[in-house]
């Protein structure tokens, strides 16, 4: 009998249009055995909603599954939507594109109950390169803990001055809760008002762990959602106003936590989103994986590029004290996240385009 984890943890997911790989990810959850509550907050049209649900319907996918129309609503508004079915302790947020390993879910959740002082808690992942059913590449994802610093405004700092994704952790239900409230200003820009001030909000409420488990696989493909580069992004009509509710709303958070006062933490989340954009604007701003891995992937073919890729990823690794992540490894028998990689694996290289 197939072993079930994450009781305790919810997945919440946003979609929209894309429902072969809402699908996929059921399938892929059942495969690795979880057995938490998943919602799905979609977007969609009401013919492909409808469409959408019918299939869930005949999928033998042994949990709980709650998904919800949620038309015209944007990421962080169907995300807020669905967040109020979440009834776990543990939230995890994913892309109806990416997938989370169940059995690393049951761990950061059963690592949260056990660490009061963490708020969220993460793992190694990868990022596969799509060609339809063929993954033609898998590299790292760069993710990371943070445990230094006695207060949350020095963890803020931290994260932000080292920058990598944590929104993707596994986190205490308040906390996540937090992000999606209706006093949180739901800001134009995604990038700022999902990513970053998630992020920052993750970290000010307590340490965040960093487990030696695969925890998830992003893809790539022809339909990847991605960032505009930082100078597109920053002179955006919406920029200014999002990087102010930005500051205002993190710094409540910050005050509400640490106890100083309005203006103190306000300079502090101003210093630390500085940090970030100084990095971006050297074009070093990318560490979450997402630009400079998603081009890496994109190149990945190219015979001189790969030898190149293989190298740093070497000294990546060597410096970081990451396990590899690549295709060949992780489809190795025996190797260290084979039986978590292989679930997903099967169905990004069974499924059909269409």
């Amino acid at each position: 009998m197939l072993s079930r984890y994450g009781d305790k943890v919810t997945i919440v997911m946003p979609t929209i249009g894309r429902t072969k790989y809402v699908l996929m990810n059921i399938s892929a959850l059942h495969d690795g055995g979880f057995g938490g509550e998943l919602v799905i907050a979609d977007s969609s049209s009401r013919a492909e909603y409808e469409k959408a649900n019918a299939e869930i319907k005949n999928i033998n996918h042994g949990f709980v599954i709650h998904h919800h129309h949620t038309p015209g609503k944007n990421v962080f508004e169907a995300t807020s939507v669905g967040a109020v079915a979440v009834k776990t302790p543990f939230v995890v947020w994913c892309a109806d594109d990416d997938f989370m390993v169940p059995k690393t879910l049951h761990e950061c959740g059963k690592f949260l109950e056990q660490n009061t002082d963490y708020s969220a808690a993460i793992g190694h992942a990868a990022i596969a390169g799509l060609h339809g059913a063929e993954i033609y590449h898998v590299g790292p994802y760069v993710m990371r803990g943070v445990e230094d610093g006695h207060t949350s405004s020095e963890r803020v700092v931290n994260l932000f001055a080292d920058y990598a994704v944590v929104h993707f952790a596994v986190v205490r239900k308040d906390i996540f809760m937090r992000c999606v409230a209706p006093s949180a200003p739901a800001l134009k820009d995604m990038f700022v008002g999902v990513e970053i001030m998630w992020n920052a909000i993750y970290v000010i409420c307590g340490k965040i762990a960093y487990l030696n488990a695969l925890a998830m696989v992003r893809t790539s493909h022809a339909q990847s959602v991605n960032y505009p580069d930082i100078i597109e992004q920053i002179t955006r009509d919406d920029w200014a106003a999002s990087v102010r509710g930005f500051v205002e709303y993190t710094a409540q958070v910050l005050q509400e936590t640490e106890g100083v006062d309005a203006g103190e933490a306000k300079k502090t989340m101003k210093y630390a989103l500085s940090w970030y954009l100084s990095a971006c604007m050297r074009g070093g701003g990318a560490k979450s994986g997402g630009l400079t891995e998603r081009l890496a992937v994109a190149l990945a073919g190219v015979p001189t590029v790969k030898k190149v890729l293989k190298k740093i990823r070497a000294k990546a690794r060597e410096k970081q004290g990451n396990p590899i992540m690549s295709q060949e490894e992780l489809l190795r028998d025996g190797s260290l996240y084979h039986d978590e990689f292989m679930p997903i694996y099967n169905v990004l290289t069974q499924h059909k385009d269409g």
